[in-house]
């Protein structure tokens, strides 16, 4: 099997007046330091409630508070390195339902800056009797459609939660055989209700959760929304990817890192204007002919600054692909590699099409792909899919894959893997076509790509 997510990519005058004799300048000069640095030393996340090591009864309410060096945009409580609370806001008061046992708690909050907060604890949760808990849309909110809906669901302890279903105006919208949803609905202006029930296994408890909210503005069609996995405010964000130069590519070192792989003819065409969703989309294209299960490997270095690369440590791929041949590629990847710190974590996924259908991640330290049994139906054709793939780089440098979303269903991963050495530096995203075993031609469009770091 190729090696494509293991390759190194990227090698890329005038007078003043005295008062007291202390010249104005150097007066508005050391207020605007002290201002700086009031503002900076009350800078940061306060979590009111729970407190470290306390054991609480489920569900567990929090309470925090966020300042910053500027406006806070957006916080977010994650459970066990899972998003389970956003709220556009610089302070929050929630429950929410979690299982028995110790749990690993962390509020970020974001400034409208990209600055980045956090405070971490850790609680132990005892008596915990299951429920759903929506943390967007808050009732009584006048959201814009498409309305993001972010919502969890806890079992009693020792049970498991089999699947969450959204009602909207008592229509069933959306179903996930998961403990969490997070999608976006297109919906009418005016008043709605959204009530979010969820299933125990064996036991079948059902447990469930309602909002009533009004909707300013009518969203498009479905096929047409491009739902972040964060908030839009939240760190960095690259936009239209597929339109920027500088892309690179090849086809050997698609195969083996050594860069002596087999090759296949294969290009890059930029300004797509059909099949295009905003008119400017990307084909990449296999030519066909030659060996068997050959691919063609395109990589654009997106961060290069030491510094910059230094903080990141939250990234988002987000891209829709198009293509006409559905049995033609063997698999589709898209991969962010992320290399700093003397440490290289390549965080690849692929679509397995004629492999299982399911969804492949990149093992680090053993360059193979491991299979998420999370499915990956063979994409239609003439049609628009959405990948998403969010991953995180934990303190100590191991990778985290988090989630990957595709066409609106969301799958947990939550899986970690341990980075390598590199002397390279910088982050990289990659898209890759895979040959199959006729080495068929096929070409794919990439559009509304989008990259977010954190």
């Amino acid at each position: 099997k190729h090696y494509s997510a293991g390759v190194r990519k990227g090698q890329v005058s005038g007078h003043l007046e005295e008062t007291e004799g202390v010249p104005v300048l150097k007066k508005l000069t050391l207020l605007a330091a002290v201002l700086l640095m009031t503002t900076l030393s009350f800078a940061g996340v306060n979590i009111s409630t729970p407190g470290e090591g306390w054991t609480v009864p489920s569900p567990v309410r929090f309470v925090a508070s966020a300042n910053g060096s500027t406006t806070i945009s957006a916080m977010i409580i994650y459970v066990d390195y899972k998003q389970s609370y956003l709220l556009y806001s610089n302070s929050l008061d929630t429950a929410i339902p979690m299982g028995d046992g110790w749990h690993f708690i962390t509020i970020k909050a974001w400034d409208v800056w990209g600055g980045i907060y956090q405070q971490n604890l850790s609680i132990n949760v005892s008596g915990s009797s299951g429920g759903v808990n929506i943390s967007a849309p808050a009732s009584g909110t006048t959201p814009g459609a498409p309305v993001h809906l972010v919502a969890s669901a806890t079992p009693s302890n020792g049970r498991r939660i089999a699947s969450m279903i959204a009602y909207l105006d008592n229509n069933a919208v959306f179903t996930t055989y998961s403990d969490n949803v997070d999608t976006y609905l297109p919906m009418g202006a005016g008043g709605h209700r959204l009530i979010v029930k969820s299933w125990e296994d064996v036991t079948g408890a059902i447990y469930q959760q309602q909002v009533d909210f009004n909707v300013s503005s009518s969203s498009g069609s479905i096929s047409s929304l491009a739902a972040p996995a964060v908030p839009t405010s939240t760190g960095n964000n690259i936009w239209n990817v597929d339109q920027m130069g500088g892309w690179e590519s090849c086809s050997a070192c698609a195969y083996d890192p050594s860069g002596y792989g087999p090759t296949t003819s294969f290009y890059m065409w930029q300004g797509v204007s059909s099949p295009s969703l905003d008119g400017n989309a990307a084909e990449f294209g296999i030519n066909g002919g030659g060996t068997p299960y050959t691919n063609a490997l395109y990589y654009k270095r997106l961060v290069g600054d030491v510094n910059v690369n230094n903080a990141t440590r939250h990234m988002v791929y987000d891209t829709y692909f198009y293509l006409e041949n559905s049995n033609a590629p063997q698999a589709l990847e898209f991969d962010i590699n992320q290399y700093v710190q003397n440490r290289s974590l390549v965080f690849g996924s692929q679509c397995n099409i004629r492999a299982g259908n399911v969804w492949d991640i990149w093992d680090n330290p053993n360059d193979r792909w491991v299979s998420t049994g999370i499915p990956c139906p063979t994409p239609a054709a003439y049609t628009w899919h959405h990948v998403v793939l969010e991953v995180e780089r934990t303190w100590d440098n191991w990778l985290h894959y988090i989630s990957i979303t595709y066409d609106g269903h969301k799958y947990y991963l939550d899986q970690y893997y341990a980075s390598k050495w590199t002397d390279w530096n910088g982050i990289t995203v990659n898209f890759q076509l895979d040959g199959n075993y006729r080495q068929e031609p096929y070409k794919v469009w990439l559009d509304q790509f989008q990259f977010n770091y954190w």
